[in-house]
């Protein structure tokens, strides 16, 4: 016997769930003809998940350290393929508080039936699966009578982004992407900020200032790539 389990069934409506997570802010538990979304849980032990955050907690550690002995290190750059026309603005980052040197990032780990776990990755450039994570999971935990820690990720995203203020959230095709254009505007009602939702290829640059597509001056921006 393994550490996962499956709990529940699907729901002979599955329409009316469908359209139930819609109204949350999942519109694409269905992908045209492809059922994307699954009506059942597949549950870990609570010891594997405490294993779990432990070793992301260590190595979220190591990667900070790791990232601030690469900034102003242009040596290093090179050997990591880090294009040159970004150097200049990584010399000039501040990483701020230790640990903090990010706050939107997603560790993929694989799990055996067994409980051992291992590292994937690192996905730092495209941590989509917010929605997923911080409305689906807890919605349907609750029917099953399922602890969820992901209950606390929008509260974690509000505190992150009171101390970050973004002014815009932006994606690619925002308004037509359903997956990541529904991303950011969860995270932004989640946030409690008054923000505007905008489509990354309708921003601009002058001489130095990012704009938007009517030419007013964004400071903070949150850009999900």
């Amino acid at each position: 016997m393994g550490v996962f389990e499956i709990v529940g069934v699907p729901h002979a409506d599955r329409n009316a769930r469908v359209a139930e997570l819609n109204a949350l802010g999942f519109s694409w538990a269905n992908i045209g003809e492809e059922q994307y979304w699954i009506d059942q849980l597949v549950t870990i032990p609570m010891s594997l998940w405490q294993e779990i955050d432990y070793a992301a907690s260590g190595l979220w550690a190591a990667f900070d350290k790791a990232a601030r002995f690469v900034i102003g290190r242009r040596e290093l750059y090179e050997q990591l393929s880090i294009p040159e026309l970004l150097w200049d603005g990584l010399d000039s980052l501040e990483p701020g508080q230790f640990g903090r040197m990010s706050r939107y990032a997603r560790f993929d780990f694989a799990v055996s039936q067994s409980g051992e776990i291992r590292l994937l990755e690192l996905n730092a450039d495209t941590p989509t699966g917010y929605v997923e994570a911080a409305i689906v999971t807890p919605w349907l935990c609750e029917q099953h009578g399922v602890a969820s820690p992901n209950s606390a990720m929008a509260d974690q995203v509000r505190q992150a982004w009171a101390e970050e203020r973004p002014d815009y959230a932006a994606c690619i095709a925002y308004g037509e992407h359903l997956e990541d254009s529904g991303t950011i505007e969860a995270l932004v009602r989640h946030s409690g900020r008054e923000m505007r939702c905008v489509d990354c290829l309708d921003l601009w640059v002058d001489e130095g200032v990012l704009r938007t597509s009517e030419g007013a001056a964004i400071d903070r921006l949150f850009a999900l790539y």
